[in-house]
């Protein structure tokens, strides 16, 4: 998980993040004005890959910040879905995901090969309530082959790959905590990560220079993830030791 405080541009907004290079070539989608982003239903059997988002709106209206995390997680799902020929799904909350498979998790996972994971985390340290049945079911999953042991089998996610952004209020004790429990219950229970977990941190009534630096972070991560992903498809090992080296040489 790669968290960096080298960038900080007030005490309101901290992007944490080894890769922060704005771009002019990369651009976030307004969520609101591109409501419509599938290209297959929920019940198509094609293999796709989805965004599956935990967020917390305000009560009287969406959250800036929010909005800018899902929608950052929709755009780079376009790309990999453009890279990779793959069909693209509409994008559902963490617990619409599970419910729409009858709240059978290892189903919900089956007919996708890439999840994009997009989530906050309440002040409290808990996983949205938009996200909690998800934790939940993955947390089960994970002990319940704990405790089987050797007798397990192969885990239950062994061909599905994902990535994960979090995006939090620097100043909460808890700061992506739902972010990183995800990132490592999916690799847990046989998932192959792209890359790393991007964790950024924003608030919401940032400024407008905050509020476009958050965007630019999560342009970057966009790129990060379409490249890495395209590395893994070229080179297999090869690329996993090309993407180590390259991580080690920009820390």
């Amino acid at each position: 998980i790669i968290i960096d405080h080298h960038h900080r541009s007030s005490p309101s907004i901290i992007i944490i993040d080894h890769h922060h290079r704005s771009s002019s070539s990369s651009s976030i989608i307004d969520h609101h004005h591109h409501p419509q982003l599938t290209r297959t239903d929920a019940a198509s059997s094609s293999m796709t890959i989805r965004v599956i988002f935990g967020t917390q709106p305000l009560k009287s209206r969406v959250s800036c910040v929010d909005d800018a995390l899902v929608a950052s997680a929709e755009e780079a799902a376009r790309r990999l879905a453009a890279q990779g020929g793959e069909e693209l799904a509409a994008s559902l909350s963490m617990r619409d995901f599970v419910k729409q498979a009858g709240n059978d998790t290892a189903a919900a996972v089956a007919g996708v090969t890439t999840l994009v994971v997009a989530t906050t985390t309440t002040r409290q340290g808990d996983a949205p309530d938009n996200a909690m049945r998800f934790v939940r079911k993955l947390t089960l999953l994970e002990r319940k082959r704990e405790k089987k042991g050797d007798a397990a089998g192969p885990p239950p996610f062994q061909n599905l790959r994902y990535c994960v952004v979090g995006v939090d209020d620097p100043d909460s004790d808890y700061c992506n905590q739902t972010a990183k429990t995800v990132h490592r219950l999916l690799e847990a229970l046989g998932a192959r990560p792209i890359m790393d977990a991007r964790l950024l941190a924003g608030t919401n009534g940032a400024s407008e220079a905050d509020s476009a630096a958050l965007r630019a972070s999560l342009e970057q991560w966009q790129r990060d993830v379409v490249a890495k992903a395209a590395m893994t498809a070229d080179g297999g090992s090869d690329a996993k030791e090309r993407d180590e080296k390259n991580d080690k040489e920009v820390h």
